[in-house]
């Protein structure tokens, strides 16, 4: 609780765009939600005060039908832009419950580290503002490719207090395959400042770090 909360009245809510969940739902600390009491709390810490709880993001179910992926490639990240804002920061007015957009993103990126696939399928619980959605783009990206699905006329709503649903197929999507500076880009250069590249058996890497493939020198690495 910050100073002067109690003369502003106002929370800041930030729901971050790139997103890690497990496998079958977010972690439990994950939730976001304000409580308040209607009652005058006095400072006396033998006697329970009723506090009311109010639920400020949408949960979305989802379901990916994957595209036919080849051999030795993994899902990294599974993106969801939209129409209209969905994460980003907001102030709270707890005396009205209102909300007060500050900065909006129409994307939520899924870390698909912790998800496996079953069936072909792969499922994420997602966090978003509560929203009416009428398009969606679904951006599926492996190591060396990427796959996308526009939907472009579409009724979706995710409220709270719902388990909101979506299931979006992939299968039969073009495989684009990543130019090398996108691939370049998903490895911190840092890295290969924290080594010794002249050690014994880090001859490859070295050589492909020197002309500039790093996702390459990373994987030899690894």
């Amino acid at each position: 609780i910050t100073e002067g909360f109690a003369s502003e009245g106002q929370l800041k809510v930030k729901i971050p765009t790139t997103q890690t969940p497990l496998e079958d739902t977010f972690h439990r600390y994950s939730d976001l939600m304000y409580g308040y009491s209607v009652e005058h709390v006095k400072q006396v810490s033998d006697q329970p005060v009723s506090m009311f709880w109010r639920r400020l993001e949408a949960h979305a179910d989802v379901t990916v039908v994957l595209p036919d992926i080849r051999q030795g490639e993994t899902v990294k990240t599974i993106s969801f832009q939209t129409n209209t804002g969905v994460t980003g920061s907001y102030l709270l007015d707890v005396a009205t419950g209102t909300l007060q957009t500050q900065t909006a993103n129409n994307t939520v990126i899924v870390k698909a580290d912790n998800l496996s696939v079953t069936d072909g399928q792969m499922k994420a619980w997602l966090c978003m503002m509560p929203c009416q959605v009428t398009s969606l783009k679904v951006i599926l990206k492996t190591e060396k490719a990427t796959y996308t699905k526009n939907i472009s006329s579409c009724d979706l709503t995710f409220d709270v207090n719902t388990r909101n649903r979506l299931k979006v197929d992939m299968s039969g999507i073009e495989r684009i395959p990543m130019t090398d500076s996108e691939r370049n880009a998903l490895i911190n250069e840092r890295l290969f400042s924290l080594i010794d590249l002249d050690a014994p058996g880090l001859e490859e890497v070295k050589y492909l770090h020197s002309y500039g493939c790093l996702y390459e020198a990373a994987e030899e690495l690894r």
